[in-house]
């Protein structure tokens, strides 16, 4: 505050000094005071605004100047507001990001327990992490644990049954087939050599050189038509697994055929629904061809030939498909062939030969008219 005293200045000017000083309120106070007044310019230190201000003389002036603030007070409502504004909404900024904040990641690892949909779903997809199970599902878990091992262990002990049975009829399988290939083998020689069952039996105690040579010839046989049969089994054996391959690969190529003309003909499924009955309708010799193999088919056998059959009768009805979609199988009207005159020669056309029999039913006028015509001829 500037203390700045202006009675100098303003002798014989009370006018102007009361006026000043009405404008502080203490216009009461000056008129009756004779004592001349000191005056302040003062500093407002909110609006920076200098005003004039009387007050007394005396030690608490200061603070009576303090009082003529409250008019200073009401001037700042119709002032600009003040910049320290925008320091006020700082503090509004983190509001705004709280959305964002709401959604927490999630961790990578869960630690927190179950819920009771969770633990099903994760016994269901058999990842449970029994760290996580609440304490009053734990129970209930082990339980369900045992029961687990239980069923498990049932079911281990049902497979090596099963399997153990399996090894069983194989082995069985394997005894009935060595002894048919035996039973086989030892009629095939006995017929060969002549040798009956009793000679075989009595062989070792006989003493005929004879009897025991044909014995020992009869083993020596039966060992080789044994070996014979055995032979032919896996030798069978060999065609039944090529055939089956064969039969694998034929169905495999018809898969593929499929697949390709599937991807490639958009009324693939029209066309296929057309082959169930088409052949029906073509020529016999064709048509029987076409049902034997259709009827391969679908018993499992087909060969490759017929299954070349079959690719050409899916061409057909393709064909017979789209002749009908595109009103193709009408017959074609018949047009009549015109008329051409050719070209004459220029020469007369030769006369018509005269009907003379028709004079007979002519009366008298018309025989006249009709000779009278001829003489204009």
């Amino acid at each position: 505050m500037i203390d700045f005293n202006l009675q100098l200045f303003a002798e014989g000017e009370t006018t102007d000094v009361s006026t000043a000083t009405t404008t502080n309120g203490n216009v009461a106070g000056a008129a009756q005071e004779s004592q001349p007044e000191s005056l302040y310019l003062v500093t407002d230190p909110r609006t920076g605004r200098k005003r004039i201000s009387a007050a007394k003389s005396e030690p608490t002036e200061p603070v009576e100047t303090k009082t003529d603030e409250p008019p200073a007070q009401d001037e700042p409502e119709s002032q600009p507001a003040e910049p320290t504004e925008p320091t006020e909404t700082k503090p509004a900024e983190p509001a705004a990001t709280e959305p964002a904040a709401e959604k927490q990641p999630e961790p990578l690892i869960h630690t927190e327990p179950y819920t009771l949909d969770e633990l099903n779903t994760a016994i269901a997809q058999g990842n449970v992490n029994e760290s996580r199970i609440p304490q009053q599902y734990q129970l209930q878990y082990a339980q369900y644990q045992q029961e687990q091992a239980r069923r498990h262990q049932q079911y281990q002990q049902q497979q090596q049954s099963l399997q153990m049975q399996a090894q069983q009829q194989q082995l069985e399988q394997q005894k009935r087939m060595f002894a048919d290939i035996d039973k086989a083998a030892t009629d095939q020689a006995m017929k060969a050599l002549g040798i009956t069952q009793d000679d075989i039996d009595t062989a070792e105690y006989s003493d005929d050189d004879a009897v025991k040579q044909k014995v020992a010839h009869f083993n020596t046989a039966k060992s080789y038509y044994k070996e014979q049969l055995i032979g032919a089994i896996k030798q069978q054996q060999m065609r039944t697994q090529a055939a089956q391959n064969e039969q694998r690969a034929i169905y495999q190529s018809i898969v593929d055929f499929t697949q390709q003309k599937q991807a490639e003909e958009p009324h693939f499924a029209d066309i296929n629904q057309l082959m169930d009955s088409y052949y029906q309708t073509m020529p016999y010799k064709d048509a029987a061809v076409i049902g034997d193999a259709i009827k391969a088919l679908q018993d499992g056998n087909i060969n490759p030939t017929q299954c070349k059959v079959l690719e050409g009768y899916y061409d057909k009805c393709r064909t017979a498909y789209y002749a009908k979609a595109n009103d193709l199988t009408k017959q074609p009207k018949k047009v009549p062939v015109p008329k051409v005159e050719q070209p004459g020669t220029g020469a007369k056309a030769p006369a018509k030969p005269i009907d003379f029999t028709q004079m007979r039913n002519m009366t008298v006028r018309e025989r006249r008219a009709f000779i009278a015509g001829l003489s204009g001829r």
